[in-house]
């Protein structure tokens, strides 16, 4: 677990080598800054905030997709990766957001979209129509590319929801019990052994 930010980048800049450790926790920031992102675009987009709910379940939907069975095969691994992501917020919470980053992920976001790829027509088809669930008409074709407003509040303000006590995780896993027709099991988590 890096200690530091600048551990961090090393540990995700060394993609192919490194422990099963080191590969969990390069997911843990895509976690956190898809939901912010995700929050963002809602507030750029229709210039309000998302009640307190929105982005709870933007935040379980990227769990159940990023720590589903195509990326962890233990299941017992989902407790690493939590104790991963609020490691994580703590090196969030320690150092302010910085402009500097949001500026580069502007400009990524410009040339990808600038450049982007050809794809089959159905796939892009998919794709405005689940833009349409999240940004008005007329930002579809650009909603997912846009960084236009930076604000360090709301990044602070987002941030401060993410607690042991606000969280929720599912976890999608093939090594669950059957029952009623339906694979699930309910496991209670001890905060304190998160803290």
């Amino acid at each position: 677990m890096p200690q530091r930010a600048s551990q961090a980048i090393e540990s995700w800049n060394n993609e192919g080598s490194g422990s099963t450790e080191q590969s969990r926790w390069r997911i843990v920031p895509a976690v956190i800054w898809w939901t912010i992102w995700k929050e963002r675009n809602m507030r750029c987009f229709e210039s309000s905030s998302s009640p307190l709910h929105r982005i709870k379940m933007n935040c379980i939907i990227t769990f159940c997709y990023w720590c589903s069975s195509e990326y962890v095969d233990d299941p017992i691994a989902i407790f690493e990766i939590i104790g991963f992501v609020y490691q994580y917020l703590k090196l969030l919470h320690q150092n302010s957001p910085q402009e500097w980053i949001f500026k580069e992920l502007q400009d990524i976001a410009n040339v990808e979209f600038r450049y982007a790829e050809e794809q089959p027509q159905d796939d892009y088809a998919a794709e405005l129509a689940e833009g349409l669930l999240v940004y008005p008409p007329e930002h579809v074709i650009y909603g997912d590319y846009a960084y236009d407003v930076w604000d360090a509040e709301f990044i602070k303000y987002v941030l401060d929801f993410f607690r042991p006590e606000n969280m929720r995780v599912d976890v999608v896993s093939k090594s669950f019990q059957k029952s009623d027709g339906n694979i699930h099991n309910l496991i209670c988590l001890n905060i304190s052994s998160l803290q």
